[in-house]
């Protein structure tokens, strides 16, 4: 046995290789089109597909995570480290950070980048502590005094889009940075890709978004069983029979976090877990508070969303037995933030259920594993998520 903490991590990088396939697609659409979407159901792992595409290319990257981004400054920060990242390696930007320890060919290079990108850049971009800062639109301007002549320049991702749409009132003006973005891969040909959930991301494809036909969009879905059965064949200390992991991804709607967490505890915990089911109940009966923060959660979203969470979680349609019109839209309202939230997650035209399957399991307390169709009520304000 590797241990949990070991064994999670072999998994993962086992899954990263066995979706080869959705990281072919994304790379294909990097090679053929200048700016590339990926986009999928809340927790199917859009953000380490997406990844791996990019590390599959070979280029470096600027990125630009959103569920990071407190403010546009936090945004003009992470653009310009991550340009200086292009230039200077992240070991010499750790050293500059302690000017008088930084070898000599480091503040060379700095130098050297000062002179394309501009000192207040620059400086910017190594500071560790609070400086005076610079602009979204001024660091893209940068980018392209660097990287405007290069043939091969660096790919600029914006990652989880819907990170600011949690929050009301968000600082971040994602839309801006979208046209900004546009502006200057027209203006270059710098190549884009954008990832985040089908809840936010026709922000950038709708007809009044920033990036309306323009490159090619490619939905990541939860691993098919192909994927799980060649995860499970990872190095630990031997492959569960190919039956046994086909129930498991039933059971789990191949969930994928939840999947590497039952292959790992079935290498770890073999005793407990001589069939699926066995496993599962022993995974139910491990709360570790997932649950309380789960609820609490919803409830933040919607003053309705613990309701409506539940309801979904036991199989009943979230409007059932609203007494009115005005009801109704609340519910409607509560099932929309938690979409945005990634709580919950549409399989299908009217179907909902609890995006983790644990949590679901541990709301019901029992053992169905049930979709919930939401109803005709929902059939023409739901489907445009």
């Amino acid at each position: 046995m590797v241990g949990l903490i070991a064994s999670i991590p072999i998994l993962q990088d086992a899954l990263s290789e066995a979706r080869r396939h959705d990281v072919a697609r994304v790379d294909e659409g990097l090679r053929g089109f200048g700016v590339t979407g990926v986009h999928g159901e809340p927790e199917v792992g859009v953000s380490s597909v997406a990844a791996s595409a990019i590390e599959r290319s070979r280029r470096p990257c600027i990125r630009v995570d959103l569920d990071g981004a407190a403010s546009n400054d936090d945004v003009a920060a992470m653009l310009a480290r991550g340009l200086a990242q292009t230039v200077l390696e992240r070991r010499d930007l750790s050293l500059l950070a302690a000017p008088t320890v930084a070898p000599a060919y480091v503040h060379r290079s700095y130098i050297d980048f000062a002179e394309r990108a501009g000192e207040r850049i620059a400086a910017f971009a190594v500071a560790d502590r609070p400086v005076e800062p610079v602009g979204v639109g001024e660091v893209l301007d940068a980018i392209e005094l660097v990287h405007g002549r290069t043939p091969d320049p660096p790919i600029l991702w914006i990652d989880h889009l819907q990170a600011p749409l949690l929050t009301p009132r968000h600082p971040v003006d994602v839309d801006a940075l979208l046209w900004n973005t546009r502006n200057l891969h027209q203006r270059m040909g710098l190549p884009i890709v954008i990832s985040g959930s089908k809840a936010a991301s026709r922000i950038a494809y709708d007809s009044d978004g920033a990036f309306y036909g323009d490159g090619t969009w490619v939905t990541i879905g939860r691993p098919g069983m192909d994927v799980w059965q060649d995860v499970a064949a990872a190095p630990l200390d031997g492959p569960p029979l190919p039956g046994w992991v086909a129930e498991m991804a039933d059971i789990t709607h191949a969930h994928p976090a939840t999947m590497l967490l039952a292959l790992a505890l079935r290498n770890e915990l073999p005793q407990f877990a001589r069939t699926p089911v066995e496993l599962w109940q022993l995974m139910l009966s491990l709360d570790d508070g997932l649950v309380g923060r789960a609820v609490q959660h919803a409830r933040s979203l919607h003053r309705l969303g613990a309701t409506v969470l539940d309801r979904i979680a036991h199989g009943a349609r979230p409007y059932e037995g609203a007494r009115s019109k005005a009801e109704q839209n609340e519910r409607n309202r509560a099932l929309r933030r938690l979409y945005e939230g990634g709580l919950i997650t549409q399989p299908g035209p009217r179907f909902w259920e609890i995006t983790n399957p644990l949590l679901a399991g541990r709301l019901r307390r029992d053992m169905p594993f049930t979709v919930v169709d939401a109803g005709p009520r929902e059939i023409s304000t739901l489907d445009s998520f």
